[in-house]
C-alpha cells in the first residue's frame, strides 16, 4: 500500500507541474516551432507507417499501382523475344471437327516441340500439368503418345514443364532431386515451403530439362500481382516457370544468377522487386490477349504449319518464326480455366503471366520500389512542409503553396514512373498530407482563434478596422507577451480645461468631449495609430504599433499637424462659432517623442490592456506638458525630429533636460508641412540667431533679437518667454553656463 501511496504522490507531482508548465507556455507561438513542426511531423508519419501495415491500406496502394499499370503501361518495353502459343476456342473447335476432343493426345505437344527445335527456339515453357498418364485412344495407345512427347522433350533440351506445389499432400517423387535448384541459405529461408509437389509424369520427367512451379498467390484483395520465384517441398527447391527456362536457355546464366546481399534480391547484378516471402513483384506492361504487348499464335495454326513443313509443304508460320524465341504455351479457352485476376484485367491468361515475368527477366525490366528510409523521409518532408507552408504563410499564398504540394504529390510518383519505372507510394503519402492539414488546421484554429479573440479584444477599440483585420488574418504579426521596438508615441491635452470644465453641466461636458474625441482620434486611426488610452481630457496614441511600421514618426507628426491644420481652417471660416468643443481643437496640445519601447499586455489577473511603456513615452508625456510653457500646440524630441526634418518644418525651440533625465534633449516646434511656402517661414533663421546668442550668453544681443520677433508680422509668443529667462539670467548669472536649461516641473 505505501508504494501504491508513493506512486501515486509523484504522479499527481508530475501532473501538477505539468499543469504548471504548459499553463505558461502559450499554444499559439508554441507550435509555430520548427521542433515542435518537426515533432508533429515524425508523430503523423509514424502513425501513416503503422497503418500502413494494415491489409485495407496496403490494398489501397496496390489498387492505385494497379491504376497506373492500366492508364500509362509505358510504350519502351521490348517483348518480342517472346512469343505465346494458345489453346484457345478456335484450336479446341478445329480438333472436335476433326475427331478428337480435349485433352489432345500428347503426340501433338510432340509435333510442335520439334517444330520449335527445328526453327531454333531459346526455351519452350508448357504452362500444362501432365501429371497423369495420357488417354488410351481407338486409335493409339497411350504409352505410345507419352512417349513421343518425352522423345520430343530428349530432343529438345530446352524445354520447362510445369509443377504445382501442394499444400495438403505428402507426394515427393525421388526423382525430383535433379531439378533441385541449391539457393543461397538466406533466400531458401525466406520462401515457401509445401508438402508436396504435383509433377509431370516419370517418362517425361526422365527426358524434360527442367521443370517449373505454377503457384500464384493472389493479395487479399484476389489480384495476382507477384508470384515466387522458388518454393520448396521437402528439400527440394523448384524455380517458377519463368525462372526456369531462363536457367537452362542460356550456358552464362547459372542458379547463382539469382543471389541475396543486405537483405535485397539481384539478379545478374540488377535489384529485383522481391518481399519477404521471396515473392517477386511484377512489371505489367498493358493490354492482355492477341492485341495486347505479346504475339499470340494459336495452337491450331502451329501444329497445322508444322505438318505442312513436314510435307513439304508452305506453312502458315515458319520455323524460323520462332529462332531464338522464349515460346510459352498454354490455355486461353474459357473453358480449360488458366484464367487469373491482375491489375492489367480481370481475365488474364495464366501464361502471359508467365511470359511477362520472364520479360522482366530477359530485360531487366523491373519495377524500382522506393527503399524505406527514402519513402519515411518523403512522407516527413511532405508533413513539415505543409506545416510551414500554413503557419508562416498568409493566407492566400499559403493556400497556393499548398495547391503547389498537392500537384507534386500527385505529379512526381507519375514522372518517376513514366521515366524511371520506379513506385513512389502514393496513398501514404496522402494520408500523411490530409492528416497533417487536419492537424495543423486543428491547432491553428484553436490557438490563432484564441490568439484572434484576444486580439479582437485588445485593439477592438484602439486601431482602425482595417488594421485590425490585418492583425486578424496574422496573429503572428503581433506579440501580446512583451517585445521591444522603435515607435512614436502622441500625448494631447486641453489648455485650462480644468478652468473652462468648472462653468459647464457634467452631462454637458461628457458630450463636448465625446465630440472632441470621435475627431481626433479619427485622424490617429487614419495615420495606423493605436489609440492606447483616454487619460480625462487627453489621451496617448502609438504609431508602429503593433504592427510595425518604418514610418511611425511621420504618421505621428501627419496626424498631429493635419489635426491642428483642419481646425485652424475650420475656425477661420467660423469665426463666430459657439462649439466649444471645436475650440478644443484649437486649445490642444501635443507631445510626440519617438524610441525603444517595451509593448505588451500589462495589468492584473482580472484586467490586461495592451500598451507600451519605456522612457520614450515617459519624454513624449513630458513634452505635451512643456508646451504650457512655450504656448505652444506641438513639440517633438530630436529623435522625431531627426525622422521627419525633410517633410515638415520645424523650428528648434530649446536645449533642455526635463525633470529625471540626466541627458539633455533638444525640442522642436513642429509648424508646417514641407510643402508651405518657405518664404512665410525666413524668420525661424533670426529665432536660431537669437537663441545662438542665448546659449553663449550674450543675453542683449539675444534679447534684441527675441524684441524683433515679439512685433509684427511675426508676434512670436516663444520669443516673449525666451525675454523673459534672459532677463533672468541676466540678473542671476549661472555658473558654467552651457546653454542647458534644466526644467525642475513635470
Amino acid at each position: 500500500m505505501s508504494q501504491i501511496k508513493l506512486t501515486g504522490r509523484i504522479f499527481a507531482s508530475l501532473l501538477s507541474l505539468k499543469t504548471k508548465v504548459f499553463s505558461k507556455i502559450s499554444l499559439s507561438k508554441i507550435y509555430k516551432k520548427w521542433y515542435c513542426i518537426l515533432l508533429a511531423a515524425m508523430l503523423i508519419v509514424s502513425i501513416i507507417i503503422s497503418i500502413t501495415g494494415i491489409d485495407f491500406a496496403g490494398d489501397m496502394e496496390s489498387r492505385a499501382w494497379d491504376y497506373y499499370y492500366r492508364i500509362y503501361p509505358g510504350d519502351d518495353h521490348n517483348t518480342d523475344n517472346i512469343v505465346i502459343v494458345t489453346i484457345d476456342d478456335s484450336s479446341l473447335e478445329f480438333f472436335v471437327k476433326n475427331g478428337i476432343s480435349w485433352p489432345w493426345p500428347r503426340d501433338f505437344y510432340a509435333h510442335v516441340v520439334d517444330y520449335f527445335n527445328e526453327g531454333g527456339a531459346k526455351a519452350v515453357l508448357l504452362d500444362i500439368l501432365f501429371y497423369e498418364p495420357d488417354l488410351d485412344r481407338f486409335d493409339v495407345d497411350a504409352e505410345i503418345t507419352d512417349n513421343r512427347f518425352a522423345t520430343a522433350l530428349k530432343n529438345y533440351n530446352k524445354s520447362v514443364l510445369a509443377a504445382l506445389m501442394l499444400p495438403d499432400s505428402t507426394v515427393v517423387r525421388d526423382n525430383l532431386d535433379v531439378f533441385h535448384i541449391p539457393i543461397d541459405e538466406r533466400m531458401k529461408n525466406t520462401i515457401r515451403s509445401f508438402k508436396g509437389i504435383r509433377a509431370p509424369i516419370d517418362i517425361l520427367l526422365e527426358n524434360s530439362e527442367a521443370i517449373g512451379t505454377v503457384n500464384v498467390f493472389p493479395d487479399n484483395d484476389g489480384i495476382v500481382r507477384r508470384v515466387p520465384l522458388y518454393l520448396e517441398a521437402g528439400d527440394i527447391v523448384i524455380p517458377q516457370l519463368s525462372l526456369g527456362a531462363l536457367l537452362i536457355a542460356d550456358n552464362e546464366i547459372s542458379s547463382q544468377s539469382i543471389n541475396m546481399h543486405n537483405d535485397k534480391w539481384y539478379f545478374k547484378g540488377d535489384k529485383i522487386p522481391v518481399d519477404k516471402a521471396g515473392n517477386y513483384l511484377i512489371n505489367w506492361y498493358g493490354k492482355e490477349g492477341p492485341q495486347g504487348v505479346f504475339q499470340y499464335y494459336s495452337f491450331r495454326s502451329v501444329i497445322q504449319s508444322a505438318s505442312a513443313y513436314q510435307r513439304g509443304l508452305e506453312p502458315l508460320l515458319y520455323p524460323e518464326t520462332f529462332e531464338d524465341k522464349y515460346v510459352i504455351i498454354g490455355a486461353t479457352a474459357p473453358g480449360l480455366r488458366d484464367l487469373v485476376p491482375t491489375p492489367i484485367s480481370q481475365t488474364h491468361p495464366g501464361m502471359e503471366v508467365w511470359a511477362t515475368v520472364l520479360n522482366n527477366f530477359v530485360e531487366h525490366d523491373f519495377v524500382r520500389l522506393t527503399p524505406s528510409t527514402v519513402s519515411i523521409l518523403y512522407l516527413l518532408s511532405i508533413s513539415v512542409i505543409l506545416m510551414f507552408m500554413f503557419v508562416y504563410n498568409p493566407l492566400r499564398i499559403g493556400n497556393l503553396l499548398i495547391i503547389l504540394l498537392v500537384i507534386i504529390i500527385i505529379a512526381l510518383p507519375l514522372v518517376l514512373w513514366l521515366n524511371f519505372r520506379m513506385q513512389l507510394p502514393i496513398i501514404s503519402p496522402t494520408a500523411t498530407f490530409v492528416l497533417s492539414f487536419m492537424y495543423i488546421t486543428l491547432v491553428s484554429y484553436v490557438s490563432e482563434g484564441k490568439s484572434k479573440r484576444e486580439i479582437k479584444k485588445a485593439f477592438g477599440r484602439y486601431l482602425h478596422p482595417q488594421i485590425i483585420e490585418q492583425l486578424v488574418e496574422n496573429p503572428g504579426l503581433v506579440d501580446l507577451e512583451g517585445h521591444e521596438f522603435e515607435a512614436t508615441m502622441l500625448f494631447t491635452d486641453i489648455y485650462d480645461f480644468t478652468t473652462f470644465s468648472e462653468n459647464i453641466e457634467p452631462k454637458a461636458l461628457i458630450s463636448l468631449l465625446n465630440k472632441y474625441f470621435e475627431s481626433i482620434t479619427s485622424n490617429i486611426l487614419d495615420d495606423d495609430g493605436m489609440l492606447d488610452k483616454f487619460m480625462g481630457d487627453g489621451l496617448m496614441a502609438v504609431f508602429g504599433a503593433p504592427l510595425v511600421k518604418p514610418d511611425h514618426a511621420l504618421k505621428a507628426c501627419r496626424s498631429a499637424l493635419s489635426h491642428k491644420k483642419e481646425w485652424q481652417r475650420y475656425f477661420q471660416v467660423n469665426k463666430d462659432v459657439k462649439d466649444h468643443s471645436a475650440k478644443f481643437h484649437l486649445l490642444t496640445r501635443i507631445g510626440i517623442n519617438s524610441g525603444p519601447v517595451v509593448a505588451g499586455n500589462i495589468g492584473s489577473i482580472r484586467r490586461v490592456d495592451y500598451t507600451v511603456i519605456g522612457d520614450a513615452v515617459n519624454l513624449a508625456a513630458r513634452l505635451e506638458s512643456i508646451n504650457k510653457y512655450y504656448s505652444t500646440d506641438i513639440i517633438i524630441s530630436d529623435f522625431t525630429h531627426n525622422n521627419v526634418k525633410d517633410m515638415f518644418i520645424c523650428r528648434e525651440l530649446d536645449y533642455m533636460k526635463v525633470k529625471g533625465k540626466s541627458k539633455p534633449t533638444r525640442i522642436y516646434e513642429l509648424i508646417d508641412f514641407k510643402d508651405s511656402p518657405e518664404e512665410s517661414y525666413q524668420w525661424i533663421d533670426d529665432y536660431l540667431e537669437a537663441l545662438y546668442y542665448y546659449r553663449q550668453g550674450a543675453w542683449d544681443k539675444a534679447i534684441n533679437l527675441f524684441n524683433k520677433l515679439c512685433k509684427q508680422p511675426v508676434n512670436d509668443k516663444v520669443s516673449e518667454i525666451m525675454i523673459d529667462r534672459c532677463l533672468f539670467l541676466k540678473d542671476n548669472p549661472p555658473q558654467n553656463w552651457d546653454g542647458i536649461y534644466k526644467w525642475e516641473v513635470k
